[in-house]
């Protein structure tokens, strides 16, 4: 699997179903710069209770469009959504529809990113999760029914700094936070 890392352009299913699968390798898909579709790679490993935090098992997939069932259905799925999860693919990802769908015991938050929206220094930041994703085109049901999230939906999930590049591809963002922990989004503090 590693020697065809630079070769690999689809992950999609890969473990689904793996209801016995309990943790896994966090790097396992990054530097596959060809990965385009990670699609319900976990979906439905039901036993899979690792912590997400400090995760990030896109990096260096610069061409990842689909990561859509992702975790679906894994129920015992601990932590945080991890705000650099699509540092890498950015300016591709089209689609994250129910990439966290149905998981119920995701019990942290999903973090507002640190940039200086003032600054022309890119070298410290961290964008908002989807922030700038702007070939995005379906988010829907992405956290349905994560109902442990904590905290609130942060101001900056779809920041983008120009205006001439808004989110002009995104189409369905439908029950993208249905029956979730938390309801109301940060406010940004312009002080």
């Amino acid at each position: 699997f590693t020697a065809s890392k630079n070769t690999i352009t689809s992950v999609e299913g890969i473990f689904s179903g793996c209801s016995s699968i309990s943790d896994f390798d966090s790097e396992i898909f990054a530097n596959m710069p060809k990965l385009q579709s990670a699609k319900e790679s976990f979906k439905d490993c039901t036993s899979l209770s690792s912590i997400i935090t400090d995760i990030n098992p896109f990096d260096g997939c610069t061409n990842l469009q689909d990561v859509s069932g992702f975790f679906r259905g894994c129920a015992n799925l601990q932590g945080s959504v991890p705000v650099s999860m699509f540092n890498s693919c950015r300016k591709v990802l089209k689609t994250t529809n129910s990439m966290f769908y149905g998981c119920e015991e995701l019990n942290g938050n999903i973090s507002v990113g640190n940039e200086d929206t003032t600054s022309s220094e890119a070298s410290s930041y961290q964008l908002g999760l989807l922030a700038e994703c702007l070939s995005l085109t379906n988010t829907s049901y992405m956290f349905y029914n994560c109902k442990k999230l904590t905290g609130a939906i942060p101001w900056d999930i779809f920041y983008t700094k120009s205006v001439e590049h808004l989110y002009t591809q995104l189409k369905d963002v439908s029950h993208m936070f249905h029956n979730c922990g938390f309801g109301t989004p940060t406010t940004y503090n312009d002080t």
